[in-house]
C-alpha cells in the first residue's frame, strides 16, 4: 500500500539525554546532547556537523617498528599514549557546539646495535557504515538548500551532498526545515537528494517564476528522473528505503490570489493537474513512500499584513489557501486509492 503522510503545521520536539546512532551531536548551532548511544561516538564530520557511528565503523591504524641487534646496549620502551582534544566552535547568535576527537595509541620499541637492517608493519582497518536510506524533496525556498545535482553527491561527511551544511536556505547559511528533520530529528542513515528551488512554482506555464531561471517542480522532478530514477551507483536506492516529499504552492498561491482568476475552483484544480501529475511520474518511478506539505497561513505573515487590510488581502489571501489546501488532501486520497503497492 502506498504510504502517505500529510503534514500540516506540525512541530516536533527531541527528547532524551542522548542521541541515537546516525542522529547530530554537534556542530554549528546544534543545541542538543552531544554524546551517543547504543555503542555509538560522535564523530566530526565539518564544523557544521557531528555524527553519532557505530564505535566500529572507526579507523584504526597500529604502526610497528624494529631495529634487531647482535648486541644490546641500551633499550628504551615508550607506552602507548592517547589524548583527547575537545574544540569548541561558537556563534553570535547560537549556542556553542562540542566535538571530540582522539588520537590512535601507539607503542614503539628502540634497541641500540651496531645491525642496520630495519622492518616496518602497518595495518589499517575499518568497518563499513550502515546502508543509508533515502530521501527525495522537490518544493521552493522554505525547502531549499542550493543543492546541485551535477555537483557532490550526498556522503557521510555531508548528507546533503552539496553545499556545506547546512546549505544556503531562504535565511542564509542557517537550518531550514528538511535540514532539521533530516540531521536533528532522524534516527536512521539518510541521505537528501533535495530538488527544491528558491522560487518554484509547480509548473511555469501555469504560474511563472519571478524569474526564469527558476526551476519549476516540474523541473525539479525532471532532473530527478533523469538522474536519480534509473538507480546509478550513487543513489541505489528503493522503494522500501526511499520517502518522497512536496512542498510546494506558496507562490502559486501568493503571487496569483489577487488576480481576477474568474473560478478559483477551476484555477486550483488546474495546478493540482499538475501537481499530481508529477507525483504519479514519482510513483511510476517507484516511489511509494509520500509526505505531502500543505500551505502554510502566509496570510498572517508581516509582508502580507503590510500590503493592506483584512478585507483587502487577509481575507481572501486565507480563502484562497484555504482552497488550496481543501483541494490538495482531496488528490491526495485520490492518488492513495488510484495506486497501490
Amino acid at each position: 500500500m502506498v504510504r502517505l503522510v500529510t503534514l500540516l503545521a506540525a512541530t516536533a520536539s527531541l527528547l532524551g539525554t542522548a542521541q541515537a546512532c546516525w542522529e547530530q551531536c554537534g556542530g554549528i548551532g546544534f543545541t542538543g546532547s552531544t554524546s551517543c548511544t547504543g555503542g555509538c561516538v560522535c564523530t566530526y564530520m565539518n564544523d557544521w556537523f557531528s555524527q553519532c557511528v557505530p564505535a566500529s565503523s572507526a579507523t584504526s591504524t597500529t604502526t610497528t617498528t624494529t631495529k634487531p641487534t647482535t648486541s644490546s646496549s641500551k633499550t628504551t620502551t615508550t607506552t602507548s599514549k592517547s589524548s583527547t582534544t575537545t574544540k569548541s566552535s561558537t556563534t553570535t547568535t547560537k549556542s556553542s557546539t562540542t566535538t571530540t576527537k582522539s588520537s590512535t595509541t601507539s607503542t614503539t620499541t628502540k634497541t641500540s646495535s651496531s645491525s642496520t637492517s630495519k622492518s616496518s608493519t602497518t595495518t589499517s582497518t575499518a568497518v563499513p557504515t550502515a546502508t543509508p536510506k533515502y530521501w527525495f524533496s522537490f518544493g521552493d525556498s522554505y525547502t531549499a538548500t542550493t543543492f546541485d545535482i551535477t555537483s557532490t553527491k550526498p556522503n557521510d561527511a555531508n548528507v546533503f551532498g552539496n553545499p556545506p551544511y547546512p546549505g544556503y536556505t531562504a535565511c542564509g547559511f542557517v537550518t531550514n526545515w528538511i535540514d532539521e528533520m533530516i540531521v536533528s530529528f532522524n534516527e536512521s542513515h539518510l541521505y537528501a537528494y533535495n530538488f527544491a528551488y528558491g522560487g518554484a512554482t509547480i509548473d511555469a506555464n501555469i504560474v511563472a517564476p519571478y524569474t526564469s531561471t527558476v526551476l519549476s517542480m516540474t523541473d525539479q522532478m525532471n532532473q530527478f528522473l533523469t538522474n536519480v530514477a534509473p538507480h546509478p551507483s550513487y543513489a541505489p536506492w528503493t522503494s522500501a528505503n526511499s520517502i518522497f516529499s512536496f512542498f510546494i504552492g506558496i507562490n502559486d498561491v501568493s503571487g496569483t490570489w489577487w488576480k481576477d482568476w474568474g473560478n478559483w475552483t477551476a484555477y486550483t484544480g488546474t495546478l493540482m493537474d499538475a501537481y499530481f501529475a508529477l507525483v504519479q511520474k514519482a510513483y511510476d518511478a517507484g516511489a511509494r513512500n509520500f509526505l505531502f506539505v500543505n500551505v502554510p497561513c502566509v496570510e498572517r505573515s508581516p509582508y502580507a499584513l503590510s500590503l493592506g487590510t483584512a478585507d483587502e488581502v487577509t481575507i481572501p489571501l486565507k480563502t484562497a489557501i484555504d482552497g488550496y489546501n481543501a483541494e490538495l488532501i482531496k488528490r491526495v486520497n485520490a492518488f492513495k486509492a488510484a495506486n497501490s503497492g
